[in-house]
């Protein structure tokens, strides 16, 4: 996951990382409950640089963050497969990886459960799955 905003707002004198005290950075959040809240907290925390901004939206979605950061509404951190189809053209990652965080997904299945849905499932997530 990294931090994107739109080519316009990457371009404008009103964005600057990391902002300041008078010119804050409209951030576009996850919802606290949520496990990229966690994430981005994460990032934010150990960045070398304070990062200074308001929650300017939050929301659980990641389709919602990054439809208003291509609106121009603000910095949103995105998950690489947000990307997938030409979506989210208008972005552009920001920061040079001070604030982006490596995320992992791992699955695990029983070897003896033997139900067809478990199988077609595990050889979905196989066929998708990136080398180790």
């Amino acid at each position: 996951m990294r931090p994107y905003v739109s080519r316009a707002l990457a371009a404008s004198e009103r964005f600057a990382l990391p902002g300041s005290a008078t010119h804050p950075l409209p951030l576009l959040m996850y919802s606290p409950s949520g496990y990229f809240a966690r994430v981005v907290a994460t990032a934010i925390e150990q960045s070398a640089q304070p990062l200074a901004g308001y929650r300017a939206f939050e929301s659980e979605m990641t389709d919602v963050l990054g439809d208003l950061a291509q609106q121009g509404m603000g910095m949103a951190w995105l998950p690489d497969s947000s990307f997938v189809a030409g979506r989210l053209g208008e972005l552009v990652p920001v920061g040079d990886g001070a604030w982006d965080v490596e995320v992992a997904i791992v699955a695990w299945r029983a070897r003896l459960n033997a139900r067809p849905a478990v199988a077609r499932l595990w050889e979905r997530i196989g066929a998708d799955a990136l080398p180790a």
